[in-house]
């Protein structure tokens, strides 16, 4: 990092591999340098073509090792699996698949080949502005410009902006300068909205990344060179001149807020300060970026020291502490120079034994831990069925299901954080930063490890959900509200509106952490959770919850695809055979008149007659909802089937209980929730005669565990409103509802973890937890929302030295007390919650996730801000796309010579040919307009017209031309007549009596087409003449077959609909967004649209609609087009919206609507 620039090392192998790529490039560049300069010997040594490459290249290989990850296991996944092709080996018990490894290979390749395009355009781009001589020219003038203009921007949005967003800007005032949109919302509904500030704050760092440090370097390379060259020779200084440029630029790019205060000075130094110890500006630069490193870091460690120790605050965990407090005023002398030497050699400064005394640690890189410890998952996948069957042995308790939600907050981090950090609502941010998140019940710490250019990558540290009460104490001060403080010295004076009074300040400056954001909001679950055990406490309680579990064991067992199979299965057939007879009595101890509606008293048990005369309704209800119905013999099986089921699940459900129903009945309600929960985490303890569901286990997957997941479900939503479950109806709708929407299952299941990484809406779960040497049982309900969380920044120092403290007292000197004083809560510096995320054993989280990268990409308010990365698969969908709209428009808009209209003929005459023979089979005369308004669909009419003899009338017929061995009825045959008024085209389609029957062939189109592309090539001025007509025309009538003889009127009917030629279609639409209605343009007003005729607008607005208005789902006919800065008058939209004229055959209305109030249906054969 302080000699390339580079980012942080996450391990061993991560670290030789970035220091070997960061030494090959620098002697590729050293070497193109070296010889850019050695075949120029004039005076002038930076002017030539070489160097001006070693320049491109140079800018362009940092950029490209700026957007890399230090972590080189996923580049090398996809040169494994993607280039070299080898197969992935996947594990046969793992029936759900970890999308994650996928999909991080994704974005690697799509920024891989955005890096290689854009490599190559800022090589070009860089090469191109060092040749043109602007940079050395115009020195040392353009150096100040551009050095000014950094320093300005980086002032205004790396130190001014981001105080100002804070919770307390520069620690005075009470409340953020600019806030969020959601800033005053008690608990956010959505995702938080994009203010214009963070845009502006985007494209600032874009061009700080892309313009001006590109520039900054070209001008320091020139101001430098010639002197370094001078002082140095050629060898040394090519070399010096690379690695000060490496350095310079992969930190420009990575961390812009550290460029822009070494650029400041950087400045200062060599433009301002005449001192000897100045040399250029690249050597500065490179000098001062590490030394103000080390400066940063020995203030922080300062700060750190002077916080924990201050007398007015200090925390004494132990009487060890008390003790040694006095004797470390003597060692005070020495902090300053322990501190420096800390700083220099990047090791922590701890606390020993969480005292006052503080004694350096051995260097430690940023990650700070040498060995990877992440959190492993216990679940049914890696557990022994004899170790399931009680989970507390194995590690299921309630840290280890609350790891789930912490891993679901790392992957929406993953997708988000980046991009949060670079919209600036983290604050500045630098490698190494640690920030707590705080809600009603996560807390958890990130740990930023490496920031690069477009990704960073983290690791996160969830804590205990109800934590000791050390950790709550300091959970409450960050949430304590500091603007009830108006305290002055030791009276109550008051303070200035939105600002902190002068106690709340002062105390405000004496703490190692800083809220940030208030509301920081992510995507999450909110977690609720219900006693279960108070659910079933009377006899009532349990009887209805073993009603609703034997209907929801018949619902899924009448639902199911295996339905059949199951009643033809010989071993079930063997099993129902018992229960023949209807009156036959199972009189098994577990079944009482307490819980079962269906006992029989007389009997002393259950009968199949019974238990039809209850549950009969039920089966009825569900075998209708079957989509394939059931023979009358399988559904007198049906019952049969049903019964034993409902046997099976309540003999499973009692088979903890004690056998004699007198038992104490604390007792004997603790066995049922116990019997319960071990059904409901698949537990089946199968007596001998319910043996017979061995023979298909997914009767006990399928049906029994789902019917007893889905009871507890239906239970809890009965204390809402019981009586909507006394209807069968009601019910049915509830449980398939639920069974869609809802995922209902335990905890340890692997269904489980991939519902919630899946993001599903709503999960239920059964819990059985032990508090106090007492099982409980809680109903744990998840809804997916917008968790709000606070974020606050805390010392690092404060972190590292805590973490080095920890370590060396458990390890080194084995003090392994639970209650050491060390670990206890101290409110200034968060001591508890800092112990508590470190490492196990050190310390106790209950979740730590791997190194996570978050990619810019993957943040969809950057991909709208500045775009995504610039794949091939993007770049060949944009020029796709642009290239298909260039088409389009040139064809509907361009009018060409007659040379070229040959082919838009065949066009338009296969439109018209397709129309005539659908009307041709339909038996009845027809006419269908062409679609759009453009050159093929309106020269068809006209280019008849003139080619073919007319009569006196104006009337001509044109055969109808069908396919080869297409016939006509024999009593019927086809024409067209093309008639031309003064004001209109009209073209109709008739039938006509005839007796023969009619065979088309294939030599008609081609003669026709022959002779429609001679008449229009004749000459300019006939073409001329046709677009003259054909925009004079205003409106085609489409008469019916059965209206074909009445008078030519203006009077609309359903009979007679008018379509206007220019914009016309015959694609029928529906109405999906009201909306989008324009009800009001046909009033007559000069900032309305033009319309085809005078009938469609008297006929097409709300002032003649006489309270009749068009709904979603009403279907029509668009008969016009009116389309954005057309050139026809007729055809142009008053808006930029294209807006179709869509006629309503059934109301007889024509509604103007935008196009994307509608949705296309295809072509209609509308009459």
């Amino acid at each position: 990092m302080h000699l390339f620039g580079g980012t942080a090392m996450i391990n061993i192998p991560g670290a030789l591999h970035s220091f070997l790529l960061s030494i090959i490039n620098f002697i590729f560049l050293s070497i193109i340098g070296y010889y850019g300069l050695l075949i120029d010997t004039s005076k002038d040594h930076m002017q030539n073509i070489l160097f001006s490459i070693y320049c491109g290249l140079t800018v362009s290989i940092c950029y490209k090792l700026s957007r890399g990850s230090s972590n080189p296991n996923v580049f090398w996944n996809m040169i494994k699996y993607d280039l070299l092709k080898i197969k992935r080996i996947i594990r046969q018990n793992e029936d759900i698949q970890d999308p994650l490894p996928d999909k991080l290979r994704t974005i690697v390749k799509e920024r891989l080949q955005s890096d290689i395009l854009l490599c190559f355009l800022i090589c070009i781009v860089v090469f191109a502005a060092h040749a043109s001589t602007t940079f050395t020219s115009l020195q040392p003038i353009l150096n100040y410009i551009i050095c000014s203009i950094v320093i300005i921007l980086g002032t205004l949005f790396h130190y001014v902006l981001p105080q100002v967003r804070k919770q307390l800007p520069w620690l005075l005032f009470s409340e953020p300068l600019i806030k969020q949109a959601d800033y005053a919302l008690f608990e956010p509904t959505e995702a938080t909205k994009v203010l214009f500030i963070e845009k502006l704050f985007v494209w600032i760092v874009f061009i700080e990344k892309n313009i001006l440090l590109p520039c900054t370097y070209l001008g320091a390379l020139s101001h430098s060179a010639p002197t370094v060259i001078n002082k140095f020779g050629l060898l040394p200084s090519i070399l010096i001149l690379t690695l000060c440029s490496m350095k310079m630029l992969r930190i420009g790019y990575c961390n812009p807020s550290r460029h822009f205060l070494y650029v400041l000075l950087t400045t200062i130094m060599t433009y301002l300060m005449t001192s000897k110890c100045s040399e250029t500006f690249l050597l500065n630069y490179f000098v001062l970026s590490t030394l103000t490193e080390k400066l940063i870091d020995f203030k922080e460690k300062l700060n750190f020291i002077f916080v924990y120790c201050a007398p007015w605050q200090i925390s004494w965990g132990s009487a060890f502490h008390a003790i040694a407090q006095p004797f470390c005023i003597p060692h005070s002398a020495i902090l300053v120079v322990q501190c420096l030497m800390s700083a220099l050699l990047n090791s922590p400064l701890m606390p020993l034994l969480g005292s006052a005394a503080f004694i350096s640690s051995y260097p430690r890189p940023i990650k700070f831990w040498e060995k990877n410890y992440n959190t492993k998952r216990i679940d049914n996948t890696n557990v022994q069925l004899q170790a399931q069957i009680n989970e507390f042995h194995c590690g299921l308790d309630d840290n280890n299901l609350n790891a789930i939600f912490y891993e679901h907050l790392t992957r929406v981090l993953q997708a988000s954080l980046c991009g949060e950090i670079q919209l600036g609502r983290l604050g500045k941010v630098n490698t190494g930063d640690f920030f707590i998140l705080t809600s009603d019940s996560l807390n958890c710490m990130i740990h930023l490890i490496e920031l690069g250019n477009g990704f960073i990558t983290f690791q996160l540290r969830g804590l205990e959900f109800k934590g000791t009460y050390c950790q709550q104490r300091e959970v409450e001060a960050i949430t304590e509200d500091i603007d009830k403080n108006r305290g002055l010295c030791c009276c109550e004076a008051g303070r200035f509106p939105h600002m902190l009074s002068l106690n709340a300040a002062f105390t405000q400056r004496w703490l190692a952490w800083e809220v940030i954001c208030l509301k920081f909001v992510v995507d999450g679950y909110s977690i609720k959770e219900n006693k279960f055990n108070e659910t079933v406490v009377g006899y009532d309680l349990r009887k209805r919850l073993i009603s609703l579990m034997i209907k929801a064991v018949i619902f899924y067992a009448i639902r199911s695809d295996q339905l059949v199979s199951w009643l033809e299965n010989e071993q079930i057939r063997q099993a129902m055979m018992q229960f023949s007879d209807p009156d036959q009595v199972d009189v098994d101890p577990s079944f009482t008149t307490l819980f079962d509606d269906d006992f029989k008293v007389g009997a002393g048990g259950v009968t199949k007659k019974t238990f039809t005369f209850v549950y009969g309704s039920w089966m009825n209800l569900c075998n209708n909802k079957r989509q394939i119905p059931l023979s009358s013999s399988q559904e007198d099986d049906l019952i049969t089937f049903c019964f034993i089921l409902s046997l099976l699940a309540r003999r499973t459900l009692s088979s903890s209980l004690p056998s004699h129903h007198t038992a104490l009945l604390e007792i004997y309600h603790e066995n049922f929730v116990h019997g319960f929960y071990s059904l409901f985490k698949g537990d089946f303890r199968l007596a001998h005669k319910d043996e017979w569901a061995f023979a298909d286990m997914s009767l006990l997957k399928n049906v029994i565990a789902q019917g007893v997941r889905m009871s507890l479900k239906l239970n809890q939503d009965s204390f809402l409103e019981m009586s909507e479950y006394l209807d069968n109806e009601k019910l049915y709708e509830d449980i398939a509802q639920n069974d869609t929407n809802l995922v209902i299952t335990h905890e340890a299941s692997p269904e489980w973890r991939n519902a919630i990484l899946s993001n599903k809406p709503s999960l239920l779960a059964l819990r059985r937890a032990l508090v106090e040497s007492i099982d409980e049982y809680r109903i744990v309900m998840l809804d997916r929302r917008h968790l709000s969380f606070r974020i606050v920044k805390v010392s690092k120092e404060c972190v590292r030295g805590f973490w080095a403290s920890q370590q060396h007292e458990l390890i080194f000197l084995r003090n392994r007390n639970p209650e050491r004083g060390s670990i206890q809560n101290a409110k200034q510096v968060l001591r508890n919650m800092i112990n508590s995320s470190s490492d196990q054993p050190i310390g106790y989280p209950i979740f730590v996730s791997p190194l996570i990268t978050s990619y810019s990409s993957t943040s969809k308010p950057i991909n709208d801000i500045i775009g995504g990365e610039l794949a091939w698969n993007l770049i060949k969908k944009t020029f796709s796309t642009f290239f298909q709209r260039a088409h389009v428009f040139f064809l509907s808009h361009c009018v060409g010579n007659a040379s070229g209209t040959n082919e838009v003929i065949q066009l338009a005459e296969r439109r018209t040919m397709s129309t005539v023979t659908a009307a041709a089979h339909a038996q009845q005369s027809s006419f269908s307009v062409p679609a759009t308004s453009t050159l093929p669909d309106q020269i068809r009419p006209l280019s008849i017209q003139q080619n073919m003899n007319t009569n006196n009338s104006g009337e001509m017929p044109v055969n109808n031309t069908v396919s080869n061995k297409k016939i006509l009825p024999s009593d019927q045959q086809t024409s067209v007549l093309v008639k031309r008024t003064s004001d209109s085209l009209v073209t109709t389609t008739i039938t006509t009596t005839t007796t023969t029957t009619t065979t088309t062939t294939n030599d008609e189109p081609t003669r026709r087409r022959s002779s429609l592309s001679t008449e229009l090539n004749i000459s300019d001025r006939n073409n001329r003449k046709m677009f003259n007509a054909l925009n004079n025309s205003t409106s085609t009538t489409i008469y019916s077959n059965k209206d074909l003889c009445t008078s030519s009127n203006n009077q609309i009917n359903k009979s007679m609909v008018t379509y206007s030629t220019n914009g016309s279609s015959n694609e029928k639409v529906i109405i999906i967004d009201t909306t989008a209605i324009y009800d009001s343009i046909n009033l007559g007003r000069r900032i309305d649209v033009i319309w085809p005729n005078e009938q469609m607008r008297l006929n097409g607005g709300r002032n003649v609609w006489s309270g009749w208005m068009p709904s979603v789902g009403m279907t029509g006919l668009v008969v016009h087009r009116w389309i954005p800065r057309h050139r026809d008058a007729r055809q142009r939209s008053h808006i930029d919206k294209c807006i179709l004229l869509v006629h309503i055959d059934k109301h007889d209305k024509f509604v103007p609507i935008a196009e994307h109030g509608v949705r296309f249906i295809g072509e209609s054969t509308y009459l």
